[in-house]
């Protein structure tokens, strides 16, 4: 996905005129900023694992499957076959 700005930069109406050396050179940059943040999250997730007791994250987990159950559940989503 693309960063908002670089959206902005080289919307439909400025591609008649864009830099192709320039946008994958923003699009790497975007890139790797997404990278860090990516890993400062893991890093994030990581600490609260460490920090959290076995019984609370089961806890956590179950109430995030359960969720899903009901809302897979109250959409009624159809199956697909492959």
């Amino acid at each position: 996905m693309l960063n908002r700005n670089i959206q902005r930069k080289y919307w439909a109406r400025n591609l008649i005129k864009w830099n192709k050396k320039k946008l994958l050179r923003d699009l790497k940059e975007a890139r790797q900023k997404n990278r860090i943040g990516n890993l400062a999250f893991i890093d994030l997730y990581v600490a609260w694992l460490k920090r959290t007791s076995n019984k609370d994250w089961s806890k956590r987990q179950k109430m995030f499957s359960d969720s899903i159950y009901k809302a897979n559940k109250r959409l009624k989503l159809n199956q697909t076959h492959s």
